[in-house]
């Protein structure tokens, strides 16, 4: 699954170790790429339109789907803890949990560290993709999705005769980033954003993924669409941004609500809910990392805001 790249020569990598076949390549800009070489490939497999493949890297095993790097062994707990828990703290007692994408399993395993939680809903994209990870990637937790709480739906995300008048809590979404791979794709993330908007209830929180933390020229960042979407249909819109190394850039969540500032939480009333929730086993995230996350430098603001 690795891919071919012109790249002859790279600084800082000692002959002969050059980019080629045995490197999964990956833009990020009009001159700029990240780079991972692959030890091995475990699985893959024609799932739809989809491309997946599971990778053996210096990152543990990754997951690969048409080509990007999705989420890694060593760290797929940075992203999944800072999409998930800023927004399930936020809110007072969530109960009712709606989740778009993560195949893994990964975001209904943090959902459900809250004892507050009732239920939890989940937009199957493709449960075809759960048997090519089966066995294959250690963070594809199929124990998750056998939980009485969780629940799998079918069709098209959000409609509302799949809904009907239920509303959410929390809605956490991880859909394919807006221009990702042409106009279907940009649609699939309007139509998550505009929709949550409608089934959230008063005080609803939608945690959204939306895209690469990168204000540099001729970036390929998604991030400030994302932002301006997001703000056509809520009025309280946040960043938060979380380090994660195998993504080679910081990573942005926008935490959306009607009512609720995901963003003003202190330190204190963070930690103070993670423990009334008995929430465990958390390597990233807490009171100190929640206002780090949102503390987003002049210069990334002046990004998104020019775009």
């Amino acid at each position: 699954m690795a891919v071919n790249t012109s790249i002859k020569d790279v600084q800082g990598l000692p002959e002969p170790r050059q980019f080629g076949p045995d490197w999964l390549v990956e833009a990020v800009g009009a001159e700029e790429v990240h780079a991972h070489r692959v030890q091995g490939l475990v699985a893959e497999a024609s799932v739809g339109r989809n491309r997946i493949a599971v990778l053996q890297t210096a990152y543990g095993r990754v997951l690969v789907k048409n080509g990007r790097l999705q989420s890694t062994q060593n760290d797929e707990w940075i992203y999944h803890e800072a999409l998930i828990h800023p927004a399930m703290i936020a809110h007072p007692g969530p109960r009712s949990v709606l989740c778009i994408g993560g195949t893994t399993g990964a975001i209904i395993r943090e959902v459900l560290r809250h004892r507050t939680v009732e239920e939890v809903f989940v937009f199957w994209v493709d449960r075809n993709i759960l048997e090519v990870l089966d066995g294959q990637l250690p963070y594809a937790e199929r124990a998750v999705f056998s939980d009485p709480r969780v629940k799998g739906l079918y069709g098209t995300p959000l409609d509302d005769v799949t809904l009907g008048a239920k509303k959410f809590d929390v809605i956490i979404a991880d859909p394919p980033e807006p221009s990702e791979s042409g106009a279907p794709e940009k649609d699939v993330y309007q139509h998550v954003v505009k929709s949550a908007a409608k089934v959230l209830a008063q005080e609803g929180i939608l945690a959204i993924a939306g895209g690469g933390v990168h204000p540099v020229a001729e970036s390929i960042s998604t991030l400030p669409e994302a932002l301006a979407t997001a703000r056509l249909h809520f009025q309280s819109v946040h960043l938060g941004t979380a380090p994660v190394p195998s993504l080679g850039i910081p990573w942005g969540m926008l935490f959306c609500s009607h009512s609720l500032n995901v963003a003003s939480m202190d330190a204190q009333t963070v930690n103070d809910r993670l423990v009334q929730r008995e929430v465990a086993g958390l390597r990233f995230y807490d009171g100190e990392t929640h206002t780090g996350m949102f503390a987003t430098p002049k210069h990334i603001r002046s990004w998104l805001a020019a775009g």
